[in-house]
């Protein structure tokens, strides 16, 4: 049909159009050297000036998502000059550029520069022309953007140094081949720029950071038009990697505390009734929903929900809804079923959290002496992922309330010396989770805090031992031949099983951490390691 109006129709601006759908059918069959034929008369025709531009923009996608080298290189050879001989280059320099071809990129820039010297990106290529002149010799260059001024400046301080530790283990042959080149982020209208600046140089075959949710999120769509790996050691919000292929993230998501904690609960502990009480933060509620998928997952069962406000301090309707009863209420509760003859209630009820038990008992005629009873609970566990300020007060509430012998589970807002200072003696069987513990027996994390405590005179924090390990992925993928960026996003992707101070750590296909974290409980009023 195309073909007839091709060469039946009178009307030029049709024939424009049909030439349009013909070019648009050559890319469908692969036949791209005569799509691009089609689309050059279009570009070049003065009848149909907005068919122009949809030309124009056909021919960046097809030759940004479909032409090899080896296409690029014929098509370049057979048009010289003008359009699109500009776009075959430019997707030559991203070729290059992407596979760390410094030589030929740096030569594709001074022929695109000597035949376009009017082109828009005439300057952005001749400063990228000069930077490569003028830059080191180390074969690979590594990025790294985080915040080195401004309010988050200690935070990217400690990530840095937990990179820096990392980079001085390599050995000298292997720091002689890579190069970090360090860049403040502290301005956060700036992160594109930045982002785009490095990811410019072929050298760089990653960037290390940048550091928070948001950031990321911005920095998929630099990653994805370089095709660059960006590997986050701290940013945790839900669903972040998923919008770019090309990003990466080491931090101790939500997902993996409560995935750990329930298969932990359950596999090891035993466990497999639980209840939750949570606080309306938007953290609160993704480990609640977390945790919940994840005991259904290995098997357990939730048979409770409450949640409190991050303004209180008294939490006694919340425990009341969780099947807690104060000593009072429980005596008078059980006198009268006794004295009714009234049965017990069952568990199966998923409203019967809790009902009386009763330890010593003694009549005297009508009336009941010495009566002795106890609470018993139709769960096993209460999770509480809050932070340990509001912990520190529930737990003591509820042994007011007579919710005693469960386990206590919580996430990493737990560990803190605090916690144990606030919850004191009702600190009894309490298990929680964190991504590093500087205490720990294990020797990797003993070696660790020693070289950090060494070299920067202080502890190391979580931050700085998630980007450790988070280096330490980069650099073991570039020394085992990942020496350019399409490489090292492959070479991640097939990290299992990496033995990091923050646990043993697997890549996701999704560019998600897995993570085999630690297991905390409190012994002798300390925070020990249980696993």
């Amino acid at each position: 049909m195309f073909n007839n109006v091709l060469g039946q129709s009178p009307d030029r601006k049709k024939k424009w159009q049909a030439l349009y759908y013909l070019s648009q059918l050559d890319g469908k069959r692969l036949s791209f050297e005569e799509a691009i034929g089609k689309l050059k008369k279009i570009y070049a025709q003065v009848d149909d000036k907005e068919l122009s531009q949809q030309a124009l923009l056909l021919a960046e996608e097809m030759i940004g998502e479909k032409f090899s080298e080896t296409i690029l290189s014929s098509l370049i050879q057979k048009y010289r000059s003008g359009f699109p001989v500009d776009l075959l280059y430019l997707k030559k320099l991203s070729l290059f550029r992407e596979q760390g071809d410094v030589g030929r990129y740096e030569s594709v820039l001074v022929e695109f520069l000597s035949l376009f010297p009017e082109h828009a990106k005439f300057k952005e290529l001749k400063n990228d022309l000069e930077e490569i002149k003028k830059s080191n010799t180390a074969k690979v260059v590594v990025g790294v953007v985080l915040p080195l001024t401004g309010k988050l400046a200690a935070t990217g301080q400690k990530v840095l140094q937990g990179i820096q530790l990392a980079y001085s283990r390599l050995l000298e042959e292997s720091r002689r081949m890579i190069y970090l080149d360090v860049k403040d982020s502290s301005d956060a209208r700036g992160l594109e720029k930045t982002l785009s600046n490095l990811a410019r140089n072929p050298k760089v075959v990653g960037v290390l950071g940048p550091l928070l949710s948001d950031e990321i999120k911005r920095a998929g769509v630099v990653a994805d038009s370089f095709r660059i790996p960006v590997f986050s050691p701290t940013a945790s919000s839900a669903g972040l990697v998923e919008s770019s292929s090309y990003l990466f993230r080491n931090a101790l998501t939500r997902k993996i505390q409560a995935q750990f904690l329930a298969e932990y609960s359950i596999n090891t502990l035993k466990l497999k009734r639980f209840v939750i009480l949570h606080p309306l933060e938007p953290f609160g509620e993704e480990l609640k929903d977390e945790f919940l998928k994840a005991v259904e997952a290995f098997g357990g069962e939730i048979v409770g929900i409450a949640s409190y406000d991050r303004s209180q301090n008294d939490f006694k309707n919340q425990i009341l809804e969780l099947g807690g009863i104060a000593d009072d209420d429980l005596d008078r509760m059980t006198r009268k079923q006794l004295l009714d003859n009234q049965g017990q209630e069952d568990f199966s009820d998923p409203a019967v959290l809790s009902r009386p038990r009763v330890d010593m008992e003694h009549w005297s005629e009508d009336e009941i002496e010495n009566l002795k009873v106890s609470l018993e609970l139709g769960y096993d566990a209460m999770f509480i992922p809050g932070v340990y300020d509001k912990v520190g007060l529930i737990i003591p509430q509820l042994a007011f309330y007579n919710i005693e012998k469960i386990a206590l589970l919580g996430g990493k807002g737990w560990n803190s010396p605090e916690l144990v200072k606030m919850g004191g003696k009702f600190l009894k069987s309490v298990y929680f989770v964190d991504g590093f513990y500087s205490d720990s027996h294990q020797v990797r994390v003993r070696k660790f805090v020693e070289l950090f405590e060494k070299n920067y005179g202080e502890s190391p924090s979580h931050f700085s031992a998630q980007a450790y390990d988070a280096a330490g992925m980069f650099f073991k993928s570039i020394t085992s031949g990942a020496d350019n960026r399409l490489k090292l996003r492959e070479s991640l992707m097939k990290v299992k099983n990496y033995p990091g101070v923050t646990g043993k750590t697997s890549m996701l296909e999704s560019g998600d951490s897995e993570k085999n974290i630690f297991s905390l409980t409190v012994k002798r009023k300390k925070i020990v390691e249980e696993n």
